[in-house]
């Protein structure tokens, strides 16, 4: 019953996705968004980024956070026509540092 609950809020959350995406940041062509999600762990974000990425679809770099018992868990996506040019690991390393973590 867990698992269902869990899978109702991760459906429920990717349903305001394409409201996400029509507030996407346009920079150079490339729909840029960022939004802090209200999950309670990190596979629910993950699957979160297979939605977001999904509905990107092209030219798009997605970033969603989620903060958990004082704990900041992010997950970047990147449409695949971008991956020769911007690296997922290296967005969220990067803007992990910035938030005191590692990137990990």
């Amino acid at each position: 019953m867990e698992k269902e609950l869990s899978n109702y809020k991760v459906e429920q959350i990717a349903d305001g996705i394409p409201a996400m995406i029509s507030k996407a940041t346009n920079i150079g062509g490339i729909r840029v968004l960022a939004e802090q999600i209200p999950t309670t762990d990190g596979e629910q974000l993950k699957l979160l980024g297979d939605h977001l990425r999904n509905g990107l679809g092209k030219q798009g770099i997605g970033l969603l956070a989620n903060v958990t018992d004082g704990k900041i868990q992010l997950v970047c996506v990147v449409t695949d026509d971008l991956t020769s040019r911007f690296q997922a690991g290296k967005i969220v390393g990067s803007i992990a540092k910035q938030l005191g973590g590692g990137g990990g």
